[in-house]
């Protein structure tokens, strides 16, 4: 097996993980930019405690929701584009208001 066909496998991954594109709330948003990091296991540790103490149960869902998408996420890569991707959409949207 030759090298370049060692990559197929990981840019049909790409594609496919493109396609299903995880869809966050404005609050989940918000939720991963006050306990979310670049680094996937800190962020999961931190939202686990954080469900475990919060109060308001909105905030509390949303957590909790975040968490369990952030659970089906197979890679730490695509999990920093999903993080990078919700701060930017969050600072788009307080720039508009």
């Amino acid at each position: 097996m030759s090298n370049r066909d060692a990559r197929v496998p990981v840019a049909f991954f790409i594609a496919e993980m493109e396609k299903k594109e995880m869809e966050l709330t404005i609050r989940e948003k918000e939720v991963l930019n006050v306990f979310g990091c670049m680094n996937y296991e800190a962020t999961m540790k931190r939202l686990g405690l954080a469900c475990a103490l919060m109060v308001d149960p909105l905030t509390k869902a949303s957590a909790c929701s975040l968490r369990n998408k952030l659970a089906e996420i197979p890679c730490n890569i695509w999990y920093r584009h999903i993080y990078c991707r919700a701060r930017e959409d969050l600072f788009d949207e307080n720039k508009a208001a």
